[in-house]
């Protein structure tokens, strides 16, 4: 007995079917890779715009604290209040912020912020030190001893390591307060220990056209730098925080000696003017690195105001950079604590 099994015929898919499926695939994967372009666009962004703020922020806290310790000279803190046989009396002009020269370096030190307000030229010395300034933003001078001694006298810097200072509590015959490069010899109350020694620093903070790469055909990133006056009275140039686009300063200077500021102006109008800066307000425009495709900026950003009480307002650049601008009130704490000492005294 024969048996006979029946099979079905086996049918792929048809060309229609074929069509549908590929184009449904094509409709989910083109819809894929939309979704992956918006999002990695996001994610720049993003990325972007928190490189900025942690810039601006990082840059507003630098020179926040630099400001704050401006005018700290060591042990006897208030150069003038010192016995008018060793005391630094104001300079008769305004130092030049670059010169490096000990002697006007010394003589300098009673004005702890000195500021070059935009529009104003540099100095012969600056246009030196200051390599690619940016026109039209200011620039401001910090002056100092370091919070930390490199050691007392028997163990102090070697010549030619930079500018020092030392004070004295016992000696008569030499100056109580010292700037030098060696020959540290001040002594202490017991007038046997020596006292210590302090590098002295002298900082000029200010905004580049570049960064790191500055050369011919180098991308233009505007740049907060600090020139450091070093070892051989020159001046050394580190870039400290990128896509810093402008920088404008306001002074708060103490008129009748009670520490506090009683009016505020973006160019103080003499030295001693100068020597009474306690606090200083500074406005920082921070700018994206990167361009974002699609966007102009149209707005404008205050900046405090200029010498002539004017809103400081610069025109819209109406380019593809965000921007944002931070402002920080900072109280010069040395100057200002003296001054309270003394009007309360």
């Amino acid at each position: 007995m024969k048996m006979f099994i029946r099979t079905r015929s086996i049918r792929g898919f048809t060309l229609v079917e074929l069509m549908v499926a590929l184009a449904l695939a094509g409709f989910i994967l083109l819809g894929l890779s939309a979704y992956f372009v918006s999002s990695s666009r996001s994610f720049s962004e993003t990325e972007r715009v928190s490189r900025q703020i942690e810039n601006g922020r990082y840059a507003s806290s630098l020179l926040a604290e630099e400001i704050r310790h401006a005018g700290f000279y060591g042990e006897v803190g208030n150069v003038m209040s010192l016995p008018p046989t060793s005391a630094i009396a104001l300079p008769g002009a305004m130092p030049d912020p670059c010169e490096p020269a000990i002697a006007s370096v010394r003589a300098a030190l009673p004005i702890a912020v000195q500021g070059v307000d935009s529009p104003d030229a540099l100095t012969t010395k600056c246009q030196a030190a200051l390599a690619n300034y940016l026109s039209g933003t200011d620039v401001i001078v910090i002056r100092r001893a370091s919070t930390i001694p490199v050691g007392p006298a028997s163990a102090g810097p070697a010549a030619g390591d930079g500018y020092y200072t030392q004070v004295a509590y016992c000696e008569t015959a030499d100056p109580m307060f010292k700037v030098a490069q060696t020959a540290f010899n001040l002594k202490a109350k017991d007038c046997t220990t020596d006292n210590p020694v302090r590098q002295l620093h002298v900082y000029v903070y200010y905004i580049a056209s570049c960064s790191i790469n500055c050369g011919v055909g180098a991308p233009s990133i505007p740049t907060l730098k600090r020139a450091e006056l070093s070892a051989g009275g020159t001046f050394t140039v580190t870039p400290l925080v990128e896509g810093i686009e402008n920088m404008q300063f306001e002074y708060g200077i103490d008129t009748n000696g009670d520490g506090n500021p009683d009016v505020y102006k973006a160019l103080p109008a003499s030295v001693t003017e100068w020597s009474q800066v306690v606090t200083v307000s500074v406005n920082l425009l921070a700018r994206n690195i990167d361009k974002t495709p699609g966007y102009v900026d149209n707005k404008t950003y205050y900046l405090g105001k200029d010498r002539l009480g004017a809103d400081n307002i610069p025109a819209a650049t109406n380019d593809s950079y965000r921007r944002h601008n931070y402002r920080e009130l900072v109280r010069v704490q040395n100057p200002s604590q003296r001054s309270e000492a003394s009007f309360a005294s």
